[in-house]
């Protein structure tokens, strides 16, 4: 009969994920094909939750897909000395601020960022991590992050820009999300691109397991997977970078013309 696919392309073109699945609206009719469905399980709690995590965390890989590119910076900023929940929040408010001026008098424009803070509550010092777009070079953004945060310390690396990675930093973000006691997803208001993946109903009988990347993209293995929906329906979700052709349009244009 059918199936559904959500399919979001980031816009950049160079990330693109696919998810296939029935549901009740979109179910085989085949009897062939209705006895692979497993046999449906009550959700536990726990299992329900890894659900839930993994939603966001696939929520979150998007919005980086769509904001963040290779050569962005992931920054880690502690303390120099014990603070409290207010105090540090009043911290990076402050630092916000004065990396707001920064960034918009170099660029014209509002920055993107992407943050969480943690250890806002217990023991530990408060600490947060924050992807922020490019607006200098790496040995730039080092002093100038030196210069503004005034607090501690922090430690500058270079986002790579790959689905790995804002999987990874999705990941990272969405467990301290869960398990850290006082911490905070926190993203630019107004200036982020937020959009949901397109759906739409494909009529035919079912899906194959096997994931085959379209011309020009490659698969991501360790991201691309199999499994079954709550219900017990085959449900497939397939993670593609697209495929750079070396030398680039430019560079193949002259060669033929010379």
């Amino acid at each position: 009969m059918a199936y559904v696919q959500e399919k979001f392309v980031s816009v950049d073109k160079k990330i693109m994920i696919v998810k296939k699945h029935h549901s009740l609206f979109a179910m085989p009719t085949k009897a062939k094909t209705r006895q692979k469905r497993m046999p449906k399980t009550r959700e536990t709690e726990e299992k329900q939750e890894r659900i839930n995590e993994r939603i966001r965390r696939e929520k979150y890989m998007r919005l980086l897909a769509d904001n963040f590119r290779a050569g962005d910076f992931y920054i880690t900023f502690t303390t120099a000395e014990k603070m409290s929940a207010d105090e540090f929040k009043l911290s990076m408010r402050n630092f916000m601020k004065r990396l707001r001026r920064e960034y918009e008098k170099r660029t014209g424009t509002k920055i993107k960022y992407f943050r969480v803070m943690e250890n806002l509550v217990g023991r530990g010092r408060p600490h947060a991590h924050m992807l922020i777009s490019a607006f200098c070079d790496a040995a730039q953004i080092r002093k100038i992050m030196a210069d503004l945060w005034v607090d501690g310390h922090t430690q500058v690396k270079i986002y790579g820009g790959m689905a790995a990675d804002a999987y990874n930093v999705a990941g990272y973000f969405t467990k301290q999300e869960k398990k850290t006691s006082g911490a905070k997803i926190d993203t630019s208001r107004g200036n982020l691109i937020r959009r949901e993946p397109t759906r739409k109903i494909v009529h035919a009988e079912t899906f194959s397991d096997d994931i085959k990347a379209p011309k020009g993209w490659s698969v991501v293995k360790n991201l691309s997977y199999n499994t079954h929906t709550q219900g017990g329906w085959q449900y497939q979700v397939a993670v593609y970078e697209k495929i750079e052709e070396a030398g680039g349009g430019i560079e193949r244009g002259r060669k033929k013309r010379e």
